[in-house]
């Protein structure tokens, strides 16, 4: 199959909506060890919009430029980084200074791999120096999108 038709077109209105209402409820439903009150969330509905855009258009590359899909984990990944790129997510009414767009991205990160372990049946464990470490990564945007994307696929399980 000849991929180098492939032309990305943005999405449109209803698509943006269901992959934003898709990563919402993903973050939402799996925060709960983050002891975060939603209410007290901000979401910078351009920024996170510009994220979901941003992968979409990798996923693009991907098609046309490997003739592969690009895949939930190198998705993940990428989500990752473009939420520690943009910083979508900020607390209302407040100066707290918790990172929040760190939180969110290891989440995403870290439930992604635990979730394609259970997928597969396969226990997944990191030990809390490598945990360490990857946060320190994050927080400090140490990695491009190429070394998040490998890493991620290095560390999850047969993907």
């Amino acid at each position: 199959m000849s991929t180098s038709y492939i032309k990305y077109t943005p999405l449109d209105d209803d698509e943006k909506r269901s992959l934003l209402n898709k990563l919402l409820s993903f973050l939402k439903n799996h925060s709960t060890n983050l002891k975060i009150d939603w209410q007290e969330i901000e979401v910078n509905k351009k920024a996170i919009l510009d994220v979901i855009e941003r992968v979409q258009q990798r996923r693009m590359y991907f098609l046309k430029f490997h003739g592969m899909e690009m895949g939930e984990v190198n998705e993940a990944a990428l989500h990752c980084f473009w939420i520690l790129k943009l910083k979508p997510f900020y607390f209302k009414d407040t100066n707290e200074k918790r990172d929040l767009n760190v939180h969110m991205a290891f989440l995403i990160f870290f439930k992604t791999l635990v979730l394609i372990s259970e997928k597969k049946n396969i226990k997944f464990n990191l030990t809390y120096h490598t945990i360490e470490y990857l946060y320190y990564a994050f927080r400090h945007h140490d990695l491009s999108k190429e070394a998040l994307m490998a890493l991620t696929r290095v560390l999850a399980p047969f993907e």
